[in-house]
Formats: C-alpha cells, sequence, structure tokens
C-alpha cells in the first residue's frame, strides 16, 4: 500500500517517501461493497479518502427523489464531502461504491497539521483542491453551455476508462441527459467508428 500511496501521490505532487509513510499510522482502511453507502445525507464526517482500488460516485437527491450525479472517482483520486468539512457541516451528499471498492481515510484535523509543518502535504492539498474546483467549474460550465452531444464526447475524451465499468443510466444522469439521448448519441458514434473502418479498407 505504502508504494501505490507514494506513486499515486507523486503523479499529484513531489512527497518523499518517509513523509508519506508517516501518514500510515494516523490513516485507517476502509472496505465497501457495491451498493454500500460510503457518507450519506445528515452524516457527520471529517475525513478525506483517498481511492486505492474501486470506483465511487457522489450524489445529491431532490426532495422528489430525482438524482444528480456530481462526479465520479476511481482507483487514484480523493473523496470527501469538501463543502460541508469546510463549513462544519453534517453531509449534504451521499458516496456510494459502484464497484468492491477500498479506501484509506485521515482526518481532516491531522491532515490540517500535516500542511502546516510540510510543504510537501501543504503543496498537494492545494493541487487537490484546484483540481477539484477546475473540475466542478467545468462541469457548471459544459451544463450550461454544451449541447447533449457535446458533453457526451467530452466524456468520452477525459474518461474513456470509466465507459465501460457505468452503466449506461449513471453516465446519463452525470452528463444530465436522459438514458435514451443517451442510447442515441452511442449508435451515432458506433455509426462513425462503422463508416471511417469500412473507408480506412
Amino acid at each position: 500500500m505504502l508504494d501505490q500511496l507514494v506513486r499515486e501521490f507523486n503523479k499529484i505532487s513531489y512527497i518523499p517517501y518517509d513523509e508519506v509513510r508517516k501518514i500510515l499510522a494516523f490513516t485507517t482502511t476502509v472496505s465497501l461493497e457495491k451498493g454500500d453507502i460510503y457518507i450519506a445525507p445528515g452524516d457527520y464526517s471529517r475525513k478525506i479518502a483517498f481511492v486505492l482500488k474501486g470506483l465511487l460516485k457522489t450524489y445529491y437527491c431532490s426532495s422528489d427523489g430525482r438524482e444528480y450525479i456530481s462526479n465520479f472517482q476511481k482507483e487514484g483520486d480523493f473523496v470527501a464531502p469538501y463543502f460541508e468539512i469546510q463549513n462544519n457541516l453534517p453531509s449534504l451528499r451521499y458516496i456510494e461504491a459502484l464497484e468492491s471498492t477500498e479506501l484509506i481515510t485521515l482526518a481532516y484535523d491531522d491532515l490540517q497539521r500535516l500542511n502546516a509543518t510540510s510543504i510537501f502535504w501543504a503543496d498537494l492539498g492545494r493541487k487537490v483542491i484546484e483540481k477539484k474546483l477546475a473540475e466542478k467549474e467545468s462541469k457548471e460550465r459544459d451544463l450550461m453551455l454544451q449541447s447533449a452531444e457535446e458533453r457526451y464526447y467530452k466524456f468520452l475524451k477525459e474518461k474513456k476508462e470509466l465507459i465501460k465499468r457505468l452503466p449506461q443510466n449513471q453516465i446519463a444522469l452525470y452528463l444530465g441527459i436522459n438514458p435514451s439521448t443517451l442510447s442515441r448519441l452511442k449508435r451515432k458514434e458506433l455509426d462513425m467508428t462503422d463508416e471511417l473502418s469500412m473507408v480506412s479498407h
């Protein structure tokens, strides 16, 4: 696990091996099965989780039961109710495992102490937050300005590795389109692929 953490953290920001080793005494490993809820509305969690294995979704439910998926988290991603932690609130969201998942969790207060005493952790924390904010703004902008087709092709480009891991209805919910529209877009993509294949031969 230590080697995996060093490898994944260094994809974001350089952290020496010994620095990563230090946090293991403060971490907890959490195992989830498909369908398990890691965090639900009303839960009071001040933990940051790192995905060692598996896939999760973060989503909200409206009063009429409609689901709105804000993001998916796979291996190498951080997951937490960031807004609620910053504002000392109970969770407003669900975080659910879509596959058998293993997380390593660290208390936010412990992370803050690390950030205050180490430039390595401070830099990692800053870059993770910047990435989360950029993703959030990008999705909000896309929902307002892009067509369903544009959002779908962007998803294919940026999250291609998730296509085979996610049910079609989950992708549709994330993109803010209905499943029939997604089916039409997938058929169109397949038709275009077939045409290109015929031309190349």
